[in-house]
């Protein structure tokens, strides 16, 4: 697969919260897995509880919820 498609899976994956995949499909096994285990439930664990505490967390919270799984999905697409 080249990487704009690893990418754009990755991408997708990590909206729903499953950080990570991007490294698997670009086989960076160590980092895929820390992701997928720690990293996407830590940051929607801290993303959500920030959004349900204060008002302006919402919007905050959601853009972050768009711009964390870009970042991993792209470091995990870039070439190992």
């Amino acid at each position: 697969m080249d990487t704009k498609t690893i990418h754009l899976i990755g991408f997708i994956a990590g909206i729903f919260g499953l950080y990570g995949v991007a490294h698997l499909l670009n086989r960076k096994i160590l980092s895929g897995i820390l992701w997928l285990l720690i990293g996407g439930p830590m940051f929607l664990t801290i993303m959500w509880t920030i959004a349900a505490v204060t008002v302006i967390g919402i919007p905050i919270g959601l853009a972050l919820h768009f711009i964390v799984p870009w970042h991993v999905s792209k470091n995990g697409a870039a070439p190992a």
